[in-house]
């Protein structure tokens, strides 16, 4: 990982560029689950022809890549939703630009089609991928789509997400979208994650320390943009913090397990399954809020610090 001096940045869109001592304001969205991924980027001072050409893209693509001068790349690519233009004081221009990724096909893809006794999951996968304009296959479990047979007909009439839905939950994972690419992925609790393991730590950029909550592990970190939806980070177990209950006004602890999936793994490898991009080029923000799962087994956290784990 290269250096992380001096932010930098990149949006693409229109057919224009902009990037370098501009300030830009942004924050990007995207998990693990079946939901359309979404960006608010402000850009401060644009030329007047570079703030209409990105008016004028209303519906095309936008591309925003950000990191540092060593380790920058794309982190948010999707459809320009909305352009505001307007004023953040008597002198400084803002052109905020609203998009969203996968919404399009996520809203108004439909299936309508009858399978014959016999079809497989894969073959309904590969169905509903081709209803969704411009979604890509992506990281799926195949061998369990090719197991899952089904022994009478099956018909298909409604919106696409909702049968790609039940598809993901029959093989026991979960669909959900690429954020900077156009892909389609179902991912099970077992998935073995993409790429090496990032270290995550203060010498490369952790911010504060892991917290336990119920939907996993917490970690904030300066922007890397090696780090995506499904990659693997390693955390040093020690320095988790374990979770803390609500304390209800009755008096009561306030565990919500139903949602549970804050567990420990003793080898510390962790899933990401919600990133979210915060930064203000001329301010404090320029980070990752990260929630990840634990990759294989499940210690406790007592045994992961007396290193029993």
């Amino acid at each position: 990982m290269g250096r992380q001096w001096l932010r930098a940045w990149n949006l693409s869109a229109g057919g224009v560029s902009c990037g370098g001592d501009l300030r830009v304001v942004f924050d990007i969205k995207g998990m693990t689950e079946f939901q359309p991924i979404a960006a608010s980027i402000c850009v401060y001072n644009l030329a007047p022809s570079t703030a209409k050409a990105i008016l004028a893209a209303m519906g095309k693509k936008a591309d925003f890549s950000a990191g540092y001068r060593d380790n920058m790349g794309k982190i948010f690519s999707g459809d320009i939703k909305w352009v505001n233009l307007g004023k953040d004081n008597a002198t400084d221009t803002t052109t905020t630009v609203f998009a969203a990724a996968m919404d399009e096909p996520h809203n108004t893809a439909v299936a309508n089609k009858s399978f014959k006794a016999g079809s497989t999951g894969l073959d309904h996968y590969k169905y509903l991928l081709s209803t969704m304009n411009g979604m890509n296959a992506g990281n799926i479990p195949t061998d369990d789509l090719m197991s899952l047979k089904y022994p009478r007909a099956v018909s298909m009439f409604g919106m696409a997400k909702h049968y790609m839905h039940i598809l993901a939950n029959s093989v026991g994972g979960v669909a959900h979208y690429d954020h900077t690419d156009s892909k389609l992925h179902i991912t099970k609790p077992d998935d073995k994650g993409t790429g090496s393991p990032v270290i995550v730590n203060r010498a490369t950029g952790m911010i504060g320390l892991p917290t336990q909550t119920p939907r996993g592990i917490n970690v904030r970190i300066l922007i890397n943009p090696q780090i995506k939806l499904n990659s693997l980070i390693h955390l040093d177990s020690k320095s988790i913090q374990g979770f803390t209950p609500e304390l209800t006004r009755e008096g009561q602890i306030k565990i919500d397990n139903s949602l549970f999936q804050g567990g420990f793994d003793p080898a510390g490898i962790y899933r990401v399954t919600f990133i979210e991009h915060v930064g203000d080029s001329r301010g404090d923000p320029w980070f990752m809020e990260l929630s990840c799962v634990a990759q294989s087994g499940s210690g406790t956290l007592s045994q992961l610090r007396s290193g029993n784990g």
